[in-house]
């Protein structure tokens, strides 16, 4: 265990998507407050919380599977919160609006974690608003294999400083496939999150839907669903 460090991976579904990151993260200080877990704050004039977040969310964006790192305080005895305690008390405290925890482990490299530094990809479900059929996933399938044959995949994307830039995201995109779930057809996408090459999915669906513009039916209006981070192997 590093400092304390505990990783908490949490869901983020329903109306609470529409909630800003910066809001997130005051609603995982107030659950750590109610459920009396102590964090460390850094030193100096303006003191504040010692956390990070792995991949923070977009406005409007679903969730099974974000990271986040909270540096905690031990007792008197040295001794850390312990996980499933943490996990069973911030679940009670934010169950009610609509996120949950999957599990709260503390940060180790002695048992493979890895910080979030080496974090290489994330995973989402684009799932249509209405169910798509069995022939137009067939034909969604055909389209979306001659899109990822392009030899360039160009969108303009949006930099730090307020404007944008021309970019082939190709590479980027490190799997894009039509799959069937219990509820129908969805597009299922594997994206580059890299520090330096991080996609959103929205710039895919944007390229998508412009080259073909039936996938506006299929994707318009859908829900974008985050399920997995996945660290460099």
């Amino acid at each position: 265990m590093t400092e304390g460090i505990l990783r908490v991976c949490f869901r983020k579904k329903g109306v609470i998507r529409y909630i800003s990151h910066l809001d997130t993260m005051r609603m995982f200080l107030k659950a750590f407050a109610r459920a009396d877990i102590e964090l460390k704050y850094s030193e100096g004039f303006n003191p504040h919380p010692r956390l990070s977040f792995a991949l923070p969310l977009s406005v409007g964006m679903q969730s099974e599977y974000e990271l986040a790192e909270f540096y905690t305080v031990p007792d008197e005895n040295g001794a850390y919160p312990d996980e499933k305690a943490a996990q069973e008390a911030l679940s009670r405290e934010l169950s009610f609006c609509g996120m949950g925890i999957n599990f709260c482990e503390y940060y180790s490299p002695d048992k493979g974690m890895k910080p979030f530094s080496e974090i290489e990809s994330a995973e989402y479900k684009i799932v249509p608003e209405h169910p798509l059929s069995r022939e137009d996933g067939e034909k969604a399938a055909k389209d979306l294999a001659d899109f990822l044959g392009l030899d360039a995949i160009n969108v303009e994307k949006r930099t730090k400083n307020g404007g944008t830039k021309t970019t082939d995201i190709k590479s980027m995109i490190f799997c894009a496939e039509i799959e069937s779930g219990a509820d129908g057809a969805y597009l299922r996408l594997v994206l580059s999150a890299d520090p330096q090459k991080y996609l959103n999915p929205e710039y895919v669906i944007s390229a998508l839907t412009a080259k073909y513009p039936k996938f506006i039916d299929i994707l318009g209006g859908g829900d974008i669903i985050r399920t997995r981070i996945d660290f460099r192997k």
